[in-house]
């Protein structure tokens, strides 16, 4: 058994990192993916441009910005992510011209962050169709986070047929969620209502953030 270990050993793949010497350079470090995503999506919710800079020229990021051209936005991208990184490159994204709020399973199947376009078109034009990820079946993905979050705010969802219909006849409000899946001891603000009488716009405006025993995301 031993030395079949060893021959075992030997044919596996490898790195051999021989020590010694001080390591120096500089490495380009490109924008993170899923930082980039939700910010993408955030741009449904203002007539305004959006551009972003240091965006990673990555497969998920295309699929985004397919998933938005959809609903109506016109994505312009700039630049190409190279030896120095994604600095160079860029992307503009104009939602002045958006009307389609249904995100088909076609598009949201290759990407789960798909999803991330619910609550922006919901907040801005009052309804949206979103298709499930995983088609019907939510299991425990991580999805039933944003449906309950949505509920808490106002809005009415509905799970027919693979898709979520929301609707917020009344307008979204602020509101408080506790969490018990999420790293413990931290906070999220996240203003997607711009809600002025909302109890937590005044937290929200002077950035007062508190921890606690349990994580909390303010919507």
């Amino acid at each position: 058994p031993i030395n079949c270990a060893i021959a075992c050993e030997e044919r596996m793949d490898k790195i051999k990192v021989v020590g010694g010497k001080p390591l120096t350079g500089t490495i380009a470090i490109s924008g993170a993916k899923n930082a980039a995503l939700p910010i993408m999506a955030a741009c449904l919710l203002s007539e305004e441009e959006l551009t972003l800079s240091n965006i990673p020229g990555l497969k998920d990021i295309q699929s985004m910005c397919e998933l938005l051209e959809q609903h109506g936005v016109e994505v312009t991208q700039s630049g190409k992510s190279g030896k120095e990184g994604s600095k160079a490159r860029s992307i503009t994204f104009d939602a002045k011209q958006v009307s389609y709020v249904v995100a088909p399973y076609d598009f949201v199947r290759k990407m789960r962050a798909s999803i991330l376009v619910l609550g922006p078109l919901l907040a801005r034009f009052g309804e949206a169709k979103v298709s499930l990820p995983g088609g019907c079946a939510i299991g425990t993905r991580p999805v039933d986070l944003h449906l309950k979050a949505l509920e808490q705010l106002g809005a009415e969802i509905v799970l027919e047929d693979g898709y979520v219909n929301a609707k917020a006849p009344n307008g979204l409000k602020g509101a408080e969620m506790i969490s018990r899946r999420l790293k413990p001891n931290c906070a999220i603000v996240i203003d997607v209502t711009h809600d002025t009488n909302s109890p937590m716009y005044d937290k929200k405006k002077q950035g007062d953030v508190s921890c606690n025993k349990g994580p909390t995301i303010t919507y």
